[in-house]
């Protein structure tokens, strides 16, 4: 009969306590490089924030609203332009701030070249500088020369229809991608032309929403439109250079 050694799991009392040793030793150095690292950590962070408090202690915040001038305290858009003024888009009125005060503009109803309307949506400043507003009534622009503007209307004959709403604008090239009312038109900025594009936008046309997202531009140049179809979500891709859409359907439902 071949008898086998039998195999003790445990280590002799000389190697358990070199490996408990060992096991110490690595522990003991790594709390310490721990600890190295926290405190170069915290001191390098604390100087830089010195360092950065020093340099910079001139920046402050500052309120301005309805007391220092502004037209209201409902706030609906904010444009700093090429020129360094800041536009405020208000549900009463349009201001420009200098940094030192505010000029507000608003609808006169005996001048055709003040804003159609006090309730500002957007403010879009194209890539010649040209200063486009949204509001309820109408489309403007502003004219730097002469501190008014012309108005815009994709339907002239009736001025409370509601296509005549802009919600929202976005340039693509030498146009004006608008949503008008809930529906999706576009602005030649050199015929001064509007052109309907036949698409719905969501949510409906009949929602009340004061800050809709219909579309967003991409860095490619193209424009994504989401639509309504029967109730479920479209998503147009928006080719200008073809003037095409190319559509993805979704069983989403947007009722």
């Amino acid at each position: 009969m071949v008898t086998h050694p039998k195999h003790n799991s445990l280590l002799t009392l000389p190697v358990q306590t070199t490996v408990w040793k060992s096991f110490i030793t690595d522990a003991i150095m790594s709390l310490f490089m721990c600890s190295l690292f926290l405190t170069i950590s915290f001191c390098t962070t604390n100087s830089f924030a010195q360092i950065t408090y020093e340099q910079d202690k001139t920046t402050r915040f500052e309120k301005i609203g309805v007391d220092e001038g502004l037209s209201s305290r409902y706030i609906t858009s904010i444009h700093q332009d090429n020129y360094g003024f800041i536009w405020i888009g208000t549900q009463n009125g349009l201001n420009l701030y200098d940094g030192i005060e505010f000029k507000i503009f608003r609808s006169e109803v005996k001048n055709p070249n003040s804003l159609p309307d006090n309730y500002i949506y957007k403010i879009l400043e194209g890539k010649d500088s040209t200063l486009w507003i949204c509001s309820e009534y109408g489309l403007s622009r502003y004219s730097r020369a002469s501190e008014n503007f012309t108005n815009f209307y994709p339907d002239t004959t009736d001025h409370y229809n509601p296509i005549n709403s802009i919600r929202e604008i976005y340039e693509l090239e030498d146009n004006l991608m608008l949503n008008a009312g809930g529906m999706l038109y576009k602005f030649d900025t050199r015929t001064l032309a509007f052109f309907d594009l036949g698409i719905e936008l969501i949510p409906e046309a009949d929602e009340i929403w004061t800050d809709p997202v219909t579309m967003l531009p991409d860095t490619s140049g193209m424009l994504w439109v989401f639509s309504n179809n029967n109730g479920h979500l479209v998503v147009n891709k928006y080719i200008p250079k073809n003037n095409e859409f190319q559509k993805y359907f979704f069983q989403v439902s947007i009722q």
